[in-house]
């Protein structure tokens, strides 16, 4: 299924980056606006189902300024793991905007219940709480950062794992998309 997005064709988006930016675990999309008489970007808001919320507009100019947002990007600038913006204005007063990212997620609590590998049958098991039911959670070896894999959510902010691995990972640490984290030691059985 596609979704069509309606775009105002009068203040031309020019261009389109990708990110979570309001830290919700959902995909927002940040539109370029060519003619910036109403907002030089348009953020558009996931709903975690393939459709986004109705536009807000940032960096509105003030009246007959004569610019429009040409090229957006996004990443992470400042390196406080935020997708942040930059920005190209194009027309009477050309610039280049940095907009960095305050919004404060709510970070979850992580914890690890369970964490066994059965080298018998070169097991893995892992059980871990979140105080947000609706976090994905992954697991990754602590010493590589090689991703292990995804719990499975059970419900209630509980979420539980079994992946065939190699060998024991000594140490696992699990991550939300919600940004709460917690490392273990992994029991041999």
């Amino acid at each position: 299924m596609t979704q069509r997005i309606t775009v105002n064709e009068t203040f031309a988006p020019l261009n389109l980056a990708v990110a979570d930016y309001n830290r919700d675990g959902f995909e927002d999309i940040a539109r370029a606006m060519g003619d910036g008489t109403n907002g030089l970007i348009e953020i558009l808001h996931g709903n975690g189902n393939g459709t986004f919320q109705p536009q807000v507009s940032y960096l509105v100019p003030p009246p007959q300024s004569s610019i429009g947002g040409i090229f957006i990007t996004s990443s992470d600038f400042n390196g406080d793991g935020k997708p942040d913006i930059a920005l190209e204005v194009g027309g009477a007063s050309p610039a280049l905007n940095v907009l960095i990212n305050s919004t404060s997620a709510a970070t979850d609590t992580v914890s690890i219940t369970r964490a066994e590998y059965r080298t018998s049958n070169r097991t893995l098991r892992v059980e871990a709480t979140s105080t947000r039911a609706d976090a994905t959670l992954q697991v990754f070896v602590t010493s590589s950062g090689q991703l292990i894999g995804t719990l499975a959510n059970n419900g209630g902010g509980r979420f539980r794992g079994q992946f065939s691995w190699p060998v024991n990972p000594q140490n696992i640490t699990v991550r939300s998309n919600f940004g709460g984290q917690v490392t273990r030691t992994v029991t041999v059985r």
